[in-house]
């Protein structure tokens, strides 16, 4: 059965932005991997996973930017390419709507001292 074929494809899939070494692929990269067309990934993969494959793999690329912007000092400029996005001016507010908040106020807000996290509450 090709449903058995595409979780298959989907665990190898899912687990390669977690080498956080490259930018997350992309969901006609994921159909062409698996062999199949565009239409049935995209059904097959909503049943497996619950949502759309590229919901998915926009949200793997927030993570990877979470990853990225936290640990490293590259300027965010050079984060949105690493990810997969265009440029900034596309990943600001991708990642402003899935975070509920500025890749830069992101990175500010996680580096804040643990005494200034105290006296928030």
């Amino acid at each position: 059965m090709i449903f058995r074929n595409t979780r298959l494809h989907h665990r190898t899939w899912c687990q390669r932005p977690r080498a956080r070494s490259q930018a997350v692929g992309s969901v006609s990269e994921l159909a062409n991997t698996s062999r199949l067309s565009l239409g049935y990934l995209s059904r097959a993969f909503k049943r497996t996973v619950g949502c759309a494959p590229h919901q998915w793999l926009i949200h793997q690329r927030v993570e990877l930017a979470k990853h990225l912007v936290l640990n490293t000092n590259e300027r965010l400029c050079q984060v949105a390419p690493a990810t997969g996005f265009v440029d900034q001016s596309h990943f600001t507010p991708v990642f402003s709507q899935q975070v509920k908040s500025s890749p830069a106020a992101w990175r500010r807000n996680k580096e804040r001292p643990m005494s200034a996290i105290q006296l928030d509450l």
